[in-house]
């Protein structure tokens, strides 16, 4: 099983009702854990776009940025795309076929925020519902990852995770 769906796993089990349970602990780590299985996923995929040695995909892994991913993602869930590669990718962004892509995007960047708010924010106080519904907005984005993987805009956006300073700058 891949990383992403044991994190999955472990994030709908924090979320389980039981008596006096869950807890905000187990609250703020479904939320923290249900980011990370979709930060996993990227990073994964991101890896072995560069490298098919598991090794060196790992190594590559770890070089990317998780500012960087919430901007990329932002901008591709916004229809914003770098200069070098809206000519070719903007109207097939702007195609109903790339709405699963933006919904990824769009929950990536949703989550990262409710991971920051979950591990930071002692303030905030979370309700059952609130954990479930952030762990089933990262299934259906795995769920859309699936299903738009292997086209060239989510091998772009992939990209962009590495390239997105260099290519915009030519914005």
């Amino acid at each position: 099983m891949r990383l992403h769906n044991e994190l999955l796993k472990q994030a709908r089990l924090l979320t389980n009702p039981q008596p006096d349970w869950p807890e905000q602990a187990d609250l703020r780590r479904a939320v923290s854990t249900a980011y990370y299985a979709l930060f996993h996923l990227l990073t994964a995929e991101t890896a072995t776009l560069f490298e098919a040695d598991p090794t060196v995909a790992a190594a590559i892994g770890r070089r990317l940025d998780h500012g960087m991913r919430k901007e990329v993602s932002k901008s591709f869930a916004a229809d914003k795309l770098p200069a070098t590669h809206r000519t070719v990718f903007g109207p097939q962004l702007q195609s109903t076929a790339a709405d699963p892509l933006k919904r990824v995007a769009e929950t990536f960047s949703t989550m990262q925020d409710a991971r920051h708010e979950a591990d930071y924010d002692p303030t905030r106080t979370y309700t059952r519902n609130d954990a479930v519904v952030l762990v089933e907005l990262t299934e259906k984005a795995v769920a859309d990852w699936a299903s738009v993987r292997e086209t060239d805009l989510a091998r772009l956006y992939l990209r962009c995770f590495f390239l997105w300073e260099k290519w915009n700058k030519e914005r």
